[in-house]
Formats: structure tokens, sequence, C-alpha cells
């Protein structure tokens, strides 16, 4: 995901991405997966629990919406629940 601001430079994209985690600690995950804006690294860390009732959340709010294609996010929720039957 990209998202404007967070510079004085005009029109500057900084790329955040999620970091799924489980089986691990955050402050282990972060050391892992350091922000460093220097570099244009920025993560927001979220468990493995917490993505899943996220996106069930979005699938409920939306499965009955024409306009919002929920295939990527269901193919996502498969593989995190996937993971989860796992650990």
């Amino acid at each position: 995901m990209a998202i404007r601001g967070g510079s004085n430079i005009e029109h500057e994209e900084i790329h955040i991405k999620v970091v799924v985690y489980w089986n691990i600690d955050k402050i282990n995950i972060q050391k892992k997966y350091p922000v460093d804006k220097t570099k244009n690294k920025d993560y927001r860390y979220i468990t493995l629990d917490q993505a899943i009732k996220y996106l069930m959340g979005i699938v409920g709010k939306y499965k009955d919406d024409p306009e919002v294609n929920l295939k990527l996010i269901q193919k996502t929720l498969d593989r995190l629940e996937k993971a989860k039957n796992q650990k």
C-alpha cells in the first residue's frame, strides 16, 4: 500500500507494509523488520488473530456489495486461516 505524506517533498510516496506474525513476540518481529525512514521502509505489525478478525469483518461488511470484489481478501483470509491451523 502506498500513502502520500510524511515529508516536505511534494508527492513523495511512503510505502507501508503490514507484517502479520505468530509464534514470535512483537519485539523480535520489529527487530527483523525495522522501520527505517531513510530507506523508505515502514512497517505495521499485526498478530495473526488480529489480521483474521479484521479481514472477516471486511468480508462481512461488504459481502452484499456488488461493487466490492472480495476475492483477493477472501484468498488472503484463507491463507491466514491455513497458517493458523498449522501453528
